[in-house]
């Protein structure tokens, strides 16, 4: 039987969703609570991460995200321990280790790392 509805799944890895489901896939608004304790909480459609959401770092860190299709379309509005960063990272504006169009982003380890994640556009 699909789940419906409100519900949590806990995973062998450790991983935890929490929220919306439909027809026993994510859908809807719903938390993803990885094993490293980063979580992303946003919204899903059929399974797939669909329009915004958050990624919240374990050290207190977050960025805003727009995904399209499952896919990471761009990350805006970095909110990180050394300070915030407002602006956007689209994935057609990522090269080899930073933005074209927004070099001077580059330096955090934590950026680097969300400009690597919209980079590899891993749904």
């Amino acid at each position: 039987m699909s789940q419906n509805g409100y519900g949590k799944q806990e995973y062998e890895n450790r991983d935890v969703y929490e929220g919306e489901w439909e027809d026993g896939k994510y859908h809807g608004r719903g938390t993803y609570y990885y094993a490293n304790a980063d979580k992303f909480t946003g919204l899903w459609t059929h399974g797939v991460k669909e329009g915004d959401g958050t990624l919240f770092f374990s050290d207190g860190s977050h960025s805003r995200r727009v995904y399209r299709n499952g896919r990471l379309d761009r990350v805006q509005d970095f909110d990180l321990q050394s300070g915030k960063y407002s602006g956007v990272v689209r994935r057609e504006d990522v090269s080899e280790g930073g933005s074209k169009s927004r070099p001077t982003i580059i330096g955090s380890p934590r950026v680097e790392r969300v400009v690597d994640e919209a980079a590899k556009s891993s749904p």
